[in-house]
């Protein structure tokens, strides 16, 4: 499926221009200091974006995050495989009824055989920064099965989901962002020598924990053919100058709503984020290409994008965002057709310990130039007792205390969740050694740990899972799947 073209236009709930990217519908303005397009029938100034590097970003996550199966494979839209023999080493041959080009299936046995003592290690508790040594391989075959455990279990898991989210009439999501450590890359001789911290979106199931996609603003720019940046990428990339401070401990969740406001409004632009130091927003992987960290509001557009490819569209969405305009800008433009019909509900999200373990009144507040409803609601789950700040987003009725409480996820602190046992698995100490890829790889393998294995039970009900410890049985019934579900296999 194709991206949309255009990310400008009006983003305010309830207005006629909302996600329509028609130019004609706006006039250019510098009036609040930065480049907009103000819409007139409801007075907003979304800020300017450049449609490239969203677009850039979009299909290098989509390549990376939702790979095709077989991964080579003809060009036909709509390809009809037949089974088409076998190698002498017994990998099965299919050929596409289309344009007769044949091709061979990964061969379960032998993948099995590399791979198996992978996932057999990381389920007994190995980890990155120690596998190598406990598998004794070298470097190159270390760096060879690492893509293709990566590659086959993001595979596995979208086959798994996208069948789930088939038969899915209702989901609960929750977006949260964390700073990412990699590489910089650049020379350890100049001062400028620094580990880069990747602004890094997460998207999760908020009752289940399953985590449906991690992405961050890293444009790697490894095509082979692109020797110089593209003309978008000085306009594009990230340029960090005082990192914003972080909000305080206040323990009133709508009093850290309101700050985070603040800090929005304190900007030169709403999406003008400084998410880490200088020394830290520097990205150079190669001296040949020219990979950059780009805007993190390019990042989010590119994540919500590929996520609205991946849901069906019959599915009701109730998704609490974590409180940054431009996630909910960008959400808003993806998803605008099933917001404005109703079908998607988006919230901000704050949550704090209750640390006085006493229980008062739930309260409302309308906070904000955009007169955003706020509740606040005391919960508690089987950890603690919280307080929950719920900015109601894309709905112009009031809600009661009672229907917000079922949107929240089962356990309040659900991103720390993942994250945290993530930055364990992979500590900073480590990731910074890694360059972006590697660690893109990394979080591949400990999403699926985290959504499949390192549970008593996988965090999809579904039978399809029953395959998740078995690298031959996953491949088996991927190439199954391949022959199965074309026209005429």
């Amino acid at each position: 499926m194709s991206f949309r073209l255009n990310y400008n236009g009006c983003k305010t709930y309830g207005c006629r221009n909302c996600g329509n990217p028609n130019q004609d519908l706006y006039q250019f303005s510098k009036r609040l200091g930065y480049p907009a397009w103000h819409c007139d029938l409801c007075g907003a100034y979304p800020p300017m974006l450049l449609n490239e590097p969203i677009l850039a970003l979009a299909k290098q996550l989509q390549q990376q995050q939702f790979p095709l199966y077989p991964s080579k494979r003809c060009d036909c839209e709509s390809p009809s495989w037949l089974r088409y023999g076998h190698t002498p080493t017994g990998s099965q041959r299919i050929q596409c009824q289309c344009c007769m080009q044949v091709y061979t299936l990964p061969n379960p046995t032998q993948l099995a055989k590399r791979l198996q003592p992978w996932l057999d290690a990381l389920m007994t508790g190995i980890t990155p920064e120690k596998l190598q040594s406990h598998l004794g391989l070298t470097n190159k075959i270390f760096n060879q099965h690492l893509q293709k455990l990566s590659q086959l279990l993001n595979q596995y898991s979208r086959s798994v989901e996208q069948k789930l989210l088939s038969q899915t009439m209702t989901l609960n999501w929750h977006s949260f962002t964390y700073r990412q450590t990699c590489r910089s890359g650049l020379s350890a001789s100049t001062k400028q020598h620094h580990a880069t911290q990747l602004w890094t979106l997460c998207t999760l199931d908020s009752q289940t924990g399953y985590v449906y996609l991690i992405s961050d603003n890293a444009w790697l720019n490894n095509q082979g053919n692109a020797s110089s940046p593209a003309n978008w990428q000085a306009d594009a990339q990230y340029q960090a100058k005082t990192e914003e401070p972080s909000l305080s401990h206040d323990p009133d969740v709508l009093n850290r709503a309101e700050q985070t406001y603040q800090k929005i409004l304190a900007r030169s632009q709403f999406d003008q984020i400084a998410y880490c130091k200088p020394q830290h927003g520097q990205l150079k992987l190669d001296k040949h290409t020219p990979n950059a960290l780009l805007r993190p509001v390019y990042a989010a557009h590119a994540h919500m994008q590929n996520l609205y490819q991946h849901l069906p569209k019959q599915v009701t969405l109730n998704w609490l965002l974590e409180h940054e305009s431009f996630i909910r800008g960008a959400a808003i433009t993806s998803f605008c057709a099933s917001v404005n019909s109703g079908t998607t509900a988006l919230y901000y999200y704050h949550y704090a310990l209750n640390s006085q373990q006493t229980e008062s009144a739930n309260q409302q507040r309308t906070l904000s130039w955009w007169n955003e409803k706020w509740y606040k609601l005391f919960v508690n789950d089987k950890q603690a007792a919280y307080q929950v700040g719920l900015g109601v987003l894309t709905s112009q009725a009031d809600k009661s205390p009672e229907q917000l409480k079922p949107l929240l996820p089962s356990q309040i602190n659900v991103a720390e969740r993942f994250f945290q046992p993530f930055k364990l698995w992979l500590p900073d100490s480590y990731a910074s050694k890694l360059s972006a890829t590697r660690v893109q790889q990394w979080q591949t393998i400990y999403r699926y740990l985290h959504n499949y294995l390192l549970v008593h039970t996988p965090r999809v009900t579904s039978s399809l899972a029953s395959s998740a410890h078995s690298v031959s049985s996953m491949v088996a019934q991927l190439n199954n799947d391949t022959i199965t579900h074309s026209k005429k296999g």
